[in-house]
């Protein structure tokens, strides 16, 4: 990601996959409330019941994929209370809809189709961005305006690896 000297985009290479197979984003801040895991699994069911994703999370040293099928939103909550400093995903295996959980605990990307988004996230886009900025900043301690560009740079899905 460019101009945030404190992002390596080296080291989150789930966020890379998971990114560069999407063009729509929200941004929430770190840690999903139970409200917002419920707005996910409905995102998620809407279209299959009971649809098959795909649990995936990286560590330092390794990582490990699984698949179940989701059947409660408590599920998306027990994932994200798990997250912790290791990067997770969670994705349908058949929209590609899903979640990223950032290893540094500042934010948590949705990632989909439109209708994905909207139902998983929806509040106006300057509702989200000002839900971000005042939990982040409580969080992180950065300025607004960083946490501004920061919001957009992951919203815009502007995530680059070097090399």
């Amino acid at each position: 990601m460019t101009g945030f000297a404190w992002f390596d985009a080296d080291r989150y290479p789930l966020l890379h996959e998971f990114s560069a197979s999407h063009v729509g984003f929200s941004v929430l801040p770190w840690s999903m409330s139970i409200i917002d895991c419920y707005l996910a699994f409905q995102a998620l069911t809407s279209s299959v019941p009971a649809p098959v994703v795909q649990h995936s999370v990286r560590w330092e040293n390794g990582g490990e994929r699984s698949s179940f099928v989701l059947q409660e939103a408590y599920q998306i909550y027990d994932v994200d209370r798990s997250a912790g400093d290791q990067e997770m995903t969670l994705t349908d295996l058949a929209t590609s809809s899903g979640c990223y959980w950032d290893s540094d605990e500042r934010f948590v990307l949705l990632a989909g189709a439109e209708d994905f988004l909207s139902q998983a996230c929806p509040y106006p886009e300057d509702i989200e961005r000002h839900r971000f900025i005042e939990v982040s900043w409580k969080l992180n301690g950065m300025s607004d305006e960083e946490l501004d560009r920061f919001y957009w740079a992951l919203k815009r899905g502007d995530l680059q690896v070097s090399g």
